[in-house]
């Protein structure tokens, strides 16, 4: 019994459970994230060669990415209102049965057209940005942030175990039944997440004491509600919050920045530091790795610290650092060692930045943030690799890591705006509350005024009438 206890706890401190009844809910939205991340990856291994079989080059290879790209723009921010409109869990099973639907035509398809139409389906495929709204239901503020990156070791684990997998078991079985697998295993997962997981948003996590969101924002939202309003209706009026419009804008900036540099990377490394394919296989595995052990265990610790708004400020300020220092790197051993703050800057950015959307909405509404959110990303993943191709091109390696900078930059000096807008509207607050405090004392204070005054006319009248009662006896007498 006591090592059933002790793994209890355990899993509660994995989970930031707030309550015994929640850990089971988060646990199977880990497993989702687990399973998700494995299907995913199972197939990438083998997408190439099953493109090649049936006959499509690298052009066709090119535009199926952007296809897929295009397609998670356009349904992310939906599947962020369906989570607001029905619940967290209607819109996970909605997600994990469209992946399956994709894996299934990806694994079935005869043609290159069927594979493009295999993408379709891609649309609702935002596992990951439901799982977040889960989080951002059933853990408190202190916690979310920590919670929210904890999700990125789920998802590590599935992508590591899905890569080593799919190539081993293509091998055996096929390209094409590989994807059906894939399929196969997503479609019961969206079976039981149906069965097991609960309707409805669990609750309001409190704020956390001294935070200085943008709670006038929040009673504004509260007013209008969330779930009666149509989609594009909703969408405006979060984008109509300052703080929310200056926070996309800061992702989509960084966002840029950061996917110029991803995009290109492994061309750019293969012709500046000439690396072979086995060279840069661990360069992305130990930036993957470290962004993993980053968004699980640092990130949350160093919230804790400071603060959400410092730690996004001190991220931004190291990725400039980093993209100045990736356009001089001149060895492998240096690059490994930019490697270690950069890991750190984008895990914290992703992050604190996501943690901080969910903290400024109402609890109805944090799902439709969540994907705006992951909107950026993916409208980063549709201009990123042109961009970064054209100044590869035209400029060379170094122009990368410049480029790469200013856009770090410009994202940084939105976010110093957003601050002092921040820290302007939280004074409001303050004064406000502070106004409506005094108020209500004066307003108390006359109150105990008025009553102590019919009171005291009360005694008087008694007295009067006692006076007169007596004087009527006497005279009767």
């Amino acid at each position: 019994m006591k090592a059933l206890h002790t793994l209890h706890s355990a899993l509660c401190r994995f989970a930031f459970a707030p309550e015994p009844s929640a850990l089971p809910v988060l646990l199977l939205v880990h497993l989702n994230i687990v399973l998700y991340a494995f299907c995913y990856w199972l197939c990438q291994p083998v997408l190439p060669f099953l493109m090649k079989e049936l006959g499509a080059d690298a052009v066709a290879f090119g535009g199926f990415q952007t296809v897929f790209s295009l397609m998670q723009l356009i349904g992310g921010p939906w599947v962020g209102r369906m989570s607001d409109a029905a619940s967290p869990r209607f819109a996970m099973v909605v997600t994990q049965m469209a992946s399956g639907l994709s894996y299934v035509i990806l694994g079935l398809s005869r043609t290159p057209l069927m594979l493009f139409v295999s993408r379709i389906p891609t649309a609702l495929m935002h596992c990951m940005q439901v799982a977040q709204a889960f989080m951002a239901s059933y853990t408190t503020t202190a916690d979310r942030t920590a919670a929210i990156g904890r999700l990125s070791l789920s998802y590590g684990v599935g992508m590591v175990l899905g890569s080593s997998t799919g190539g081993l078991l293509a091998q055996r079985i096929g390209y094409g039944p590989v994807a059906l697998t894939s399929g196969v295993i997503t479609l019961a997962l969206g079976v039981l997440d149906g069965a097991c997981l609960p309707s409805g948003t669990h609750r309001q996590p409190h704020k956390k004491a001294g935070s200085d969101v943008d709670v006038g924002s929040k009673e504004q939202e509260d007013k209008k509600g969330g779930a009666s309003e149509g989609v594009w209706a909703a969408f405006s009026h979060l984008v109509g919050i300052p703080s929310v419009s200056a926070l996309l804008l800061f992702k989509l900036v960084v966002g840029m920045g950061f996917a110029v540099f991803h995009s290109t990377l492994s061309m750019a490394l293969a012709d500046k530091l000439q690396l072979r394919p086995s060279e840069l296989g661990y360069v992305l595995t130990y930036s993957a790795a470290l962004g993993t052990l980053h968004n699980s265990f640092t990130v949350g610790w160093a919230v804790a610290l400071t603060s959400e708004k410092s730690m996004l400020l001190y991220a931004t300020c190291t990725l400039v650092a980093c993209m100045v220092g990736y356009a001089y790197v001149w060895s492998l051993a240096s690059l490994f060692v930019l490697i270690l703050p950069l890991g750190f800057a984008t895990s914290t950015i992703y992050t604190v930045s996501t943690a901080l959307l969910t903290e400024i909405v109402p609890s109805e509404r944090q799902g439709s943030v969540i994907g705006l959110g992951h909107a950026t990303r993916s409208a980063c993943g549709l201009i990123a690799p042109t961009l970064g191709g054209f100044l590869l091109k035209q400029h060379g390696f170094s122009s990368i890591g410049f480029a790469s900078a200013a856009l770090a930059l410009a994202a940084l000096a939105v976010l110093i705006v957003y601050e002092t807008a921040l820290d302007t509207k939280a004074a409001h607050n303050r004064q406000h509350l502070k106004a409506e405090r005094g108020g209500a004392i004066q307003l108390e204070e006359k109150v105990d005024k008025a009553a102590v005054t019919s009171r005291a006319h009360g005694t008087i009248n008694g007295r009067v009438e006692k006076a007169a009662a007596a004087e009527t006896k006497g005279e009767g007498g």
